[in-house]
């Protein structure tokens, strides 16, 4: 009752969905497994019998309880016994049952055959965490981002986003952005300042967070035509990666691809296309050459005597 009234789900119908209709003979095979687990049947007069009289059955938890408790009482330091045969026989699937339904089990095992789908785990991206997967047709990115600005646009028009503020920085920023009652720069600046924030926390969570403002900040950017701004923000943090210990937060921002803003991009950009490109890989460090081994020939003096 509370499945069908108390819980207002709702979920496709079973019966219009092409690629899981059954055919005629599954359902026959099941119409015949039901008829084979009726229980009742006809005795010699054709007069329908009960096979399984649950009447004439006394309260299987009532025994398994008591029994129980008097084995308890009677030996208190030993282990409780297994359930008596006769109650396990009473709970368990009429013989006559059990004979009939074979035939038909074995059918629907053929006709209804299983087979195990292995799930290939991808490495999850934070734009995958936060619902916005890579993969996403640019149709569909399109769609959700016009609902986002209605969303930021109502917001703008109840005057609730003045600052970006530490609960969701990266949609403050896009709203004051959009509402321009502030410089371009200053609302870059109170991104920025969050960020930071952000990663003193060395924290997961709040990796995935500053991830979210820096791919708003990039966006953002763009659409405005200003480079410069990301572009050398972008660069300090990296400078600063080693220094703040901050390689697991790199490697996120590295698996979402977020780059500087080149030339193909922003015209004003003063990085290019490769430059862009080669930004997000790891520097080599330089190993030295391991010092080779001479031998030791002696004095030079010595050298000179022998000739």
């Amino acid at each position: 009752m509370e499945d069908l009234y108390g819980r207002q789900h709702t979920f496709p119908s079973l019966e219009n969905n092409k690629k899981i209709a059954p055919s005629e003979t599954q359902l026959s095979v099941v119409d015949s497994l039901i008829d084979s687990m009726m229980l009742v049947a006809e005795d010699e007069n054709e007069e329908l019998r009960d096979l399984f009289k649950p009447h004439h059955l006394p309260n299987p938890a009532f025994q398994r309880h008591f029994q129980c408790l008097h084995h308890r009482a009677v030996h208190p330091d030993s282990p409780l016994p297994p359930m008596e045969s006769w109650l396990e026989a009473a709970l368990d699937r009429p013989e006559v049952i059990k004979e009939r339904c074979q035939a038909p089990l074995e059918e629907i095992k053929k006709l209804f055959p299983l087979t195990e789908v292995e799930k290939k785990k991808k490495l999850k991206t934070s734009a995958q965490i936060f619902g916005k997967d890579s993969e996403e047709p640019d149709a569909k990115k399109a769609k959700e981002d016009e609902a986002e600005e209605e969303f930021n646009l109502a917001d703008i028009a109840e005057g609730s986003v003045t600052s970006v503020g530490s609960v969701n920085p990266a949609r403050d920023f896009r709203a004051l952005i959009k509402q321009k009652t502030l410089p371009f720069g200053e609302v870059c600046q109170q991104l920025t300042h969050r960020i930071e924030q952000l990663l003193s926390n060395k924290n997961t969570q709040y990796y995935m967070k500053s991830i979210t403002c820096i791919q708003a900040f990039r966006e953002q950017s763009v659409k405005q035509g200003n480079a410069d701004l990301f572009n050398s923000y972008l660069q300090s943090l990296k400078r600063s990666i080693p220094s703040r210990a901050l390689e697991v937060f790199w490697d996120l921002l590295v698996q979402d691809a977020v780059t500087l803003i080149s030339k193909d991009e922003v015209e004003g950009s003063a990085v290019s296309k490769n430059e862009a490109s080669q930004f997000l890989l790891a520097e080599e460090k330089k190993e030295q050459p391991a010092p080779e081994l001479v031998e030791d020939t002696g004095d030079v003096d010595d050298l000179l005597d022998m000739m």
